[in-house]
């Protein structure tokens, strides 16, 4: 597997934004199979270190937030360089290229351009190559009128945590992917 979908939470929306925690997993887009997971969370006193900024409307979001999504602003977290540089290694291992990894996120600019950011402040490189990015709101948007599977798909987990909101997306692609493989039309008889 090649393809990665990944989300953040964050404590903001614009680029160079706070990142909280990082979830991926590998995944088949045309069967909704999955591999290999990650899920790490970040001290924001690393973030603000590295440059990275904070949001005062996306912390007052948090604070309206179900308790166990909060639950990642408290317990153990790492720094910054070190997350990147585990996420690197995820995202690269098994014999996984630059050049090969497809890394998918929830906006043509949001999860990965935020990443990008984050690898920027750190002094490192992203691990990916910008023509592979792939975007789930653009299948979705493909997939209406004809699948409603991101409305349908009953959901797992803890909605805004990184790694559970990276599964359920997976399971919401893959079948939009897998009905637009067979063409079969809304109204047939039009």
């Amino acid at each position: 597997m090649k393809d990665v979908m990944i989300d953040i939470e964050t404590v903001g929306t614009q680029p160079y934004s706070a990142i909280v925690s990082i979830g991926a997993v590998f995944f088949d887009p045309f069967t909704g199979e999955t591999g290999r997971t990650f899920y790490d969370v970040i001290s924001l006193d690393s973030c603000i270190k590295h440059g990275l900024v904070m949001d005062p409307s996306t912390i007052q979001w948090w604070i309206k937030q179900d308790k166990e999504a909060a639950k990642v602003f408290f317990g153990f977290k790492r720094n910054l360089p070190d997350v990147m540089t585990s996420f690197t290694e995820f995202l690269t291992a098994e014999g996984i290229t630059k050049k090969s990894v497809k890394p998918w996120g929830n906006g043509a600019s949001f999860d990965i351009t935020l990443l990008e950011c984050a690898y920027k402040v750190v002094g490192q490189e992203h691990p990916w190559e910008f023509w592979n990015v792939r975007d789930v709101r653009t299948v979705v948007a493909m997939g209406e009128g004809i699948s409603d599977a991101k409305n349908t798909i009953p959901r797992a987990g803890t909605y805004h945590n990184a790694l559970d909101d990276s599964v359920h997306q997976v399971k919401y692609v893959s079948e939009i992917m897998r009905v637009l493989r067979e063409g079969k039309e809304v109204n047939p008889g039009m």
